[in-house]
């Protein structure tokens, strides 16, 4: 499920910045608000990847058991 999520918000980060690319290669001053969406752009990237990349915890087993 963390995969799931991890992956939802790389995606939606890339668009983001996208979206922020588009507006900074516009001709005149950059609008400030597309400098908070690269912040909030980079977050969720990072917290993507990073739920993406994480490994998944192993259950230990029980003490006394076979396995």
């Amino acid at each position: 499920m963390s995969k799931a999520i991890g992956l939802i918000l790389t995606i939606t980060g890339l668009m983001l910045g996208w979206y922020f690319v588009q507006m900074t290669t516009m001709p005149g001053p950059a609008p400030l608000p597309s400098f908070v969406v690269a912040a909030i752009a980079v977050a969720m990237i990072s917290v993507g990847v990073r739920y993406i990349l994480k490994p998944k915890k192993k259950k230990k087993p029980e003490e006394g058991s076979q396995t």
